[in-house]
């Protein structure tokens, strides 16, 4: 997986010429997750996390938009995430991404979801269905559009957003709930579910937009400093295998 990913990402850095999209280099959206647990039959906040996704690069071919977007989440194992996103038609009728990478109840992430998640998957009618398998065992993952609605965020109201409703099983988890993909922001401003796992426990999660904008190439490239720091904790060389591919794609950050 991770050298599949890597493959995409020096390709989308090698090739074409980025084109104005709605989309733009430094784009970011930060969101802030709130996880709560049933303690004494009370719902108990248990957890609370913030991450960022940053558009870094963006090129077009045959009318489809691929670009490499970074996700910074210090307060987690991996810092600094890199992976292809493509935006296609309906880019609401896909599983919701800010979950993969806020919400866990112990079963591995799934190739196979964050494929879904970052790609897409096909789309019939209203429905998306995907049955597949990869290491973690069989997975099923359904996505149904249920029309348009307005919704309130930490970063303001949105009206005439995407209300999708979404479930999956993988590996004995099971996660489903509802996520609202705004035209405005171009992207999800909010994921509300819950997850459950074979252990019987069980967390309920509000994800929600809480600032987006662009950053100046300064701005971003303070960010993936701070974030290469903290990876550089548990893994030098994977900080600078990272370094290295940002700078193929054209963010400098100067080595420690």
């Amino acid at each position: 997986m991770t050298r599949w990913l890597i493959f995409i990402l020096l390709v989308v850095s090698a090739t074409g010429i980025a084109h104005e999209t709605v989309w733009v280099t430094g784009m970011y959206w930060l969101f802030h997750g709130s996880i709560f647990r049933s303690v004494s039959g009370r719902s108990v906040l248990w957890d609370t996390i913030e991450v960022t996704f940053i558009a870094i690069k963006g090129t077009e071919l045959m009318g489809i938009e691929t670009w490499v977007i970074a996700v910074i989440n210090q307060a987690g194992r991996m810092p600094l995430f890199l992976l292809p996103y493509m935006r296609g038609i309906k880019p609401y009728m896909r599983w919701p991404l800010p979950l993969e990478f806020m919400i866990a109840t112990g079963a591995p992430r799934s190739p196979t979801v964050m494929t879904t998640a970052a790609l897409g998957l096909p789309t019939y009618g209203t429905t998306a269905f995907l049955a597949s398998q990869d290491h973690v065992g069989e997975i099923e993952i359904e996505i149904t559009c249920e029309g348009l609605n307005s919704v309130t965020t930490l970063a303001g109201s949105f009206e005439q957003s995407f209300v999708v409703r979404y479930k999956n099983n993988v590996a004995g988890q099971h996660k489903q709930g509802r996520a609202w993909w705004a035209p405005q922001v171009g992207w999800w401003v909010r994921v509300e579910g819950n997850a459950s796992n074979e252990r019987g426990e069980v967390v309920e999660y509000t994800i929600e937009l809480r600032r987006w904008g662009v950053f100046t190439f300064e701005e971003i490239a303070f960010h993936f400093d701070t974030a290469l720091k903290f990876t550089a904790n548990y893994s030098p060389e994977l900080a600078e295998e990272m370094r290295k591919i940002l700078q193929n794609l054209g963010i400098m950050v100067p080595s420690p």
